[in-house]
């Protein structure tokens, strides 16, 4: 499906959301930067309709990011969640 070389296929050893990194409560400087989810992915996220920049994609997601990505409402409507299989032994 991934025939746009700017775009990046699913990964299925790190979760690919972008994620802020978790902190106490005070924060010196600048908030922190986001950065990619170290979880391992369960599901693969496909962009059924495209989005605004036209394109259709797919991005490995852990568990907890796939929860968050689902209660965006437009989100909600455009991807599909496949689970990733283990592979059989």
């Amino acid at each position: 499906m991934n025939t746009d070389p700017n775009l990046e296929s699913p990964s299925f050893d790190q979760c690919q959301a972008m994620v802020r990194p978790k902190h106490g409560p005070f924060i010196l400087g600048p908030k922190p930067r986001h950065e990619q989810c170290r979880n391992k992915p369960v599901w693969i996220a496909t962009e059924i309709i495209a989005g605004t920049d036209g394109k259709q994609g797919s991005m490995s997601l852990c568990q907890e990011c796939a929860d968050a990505m689902m209660k965006i409402e437009d989100l909600k409507t455009r991807v599909m969640l496949t689970p990733i299989r283990s592979p059989q032994v």
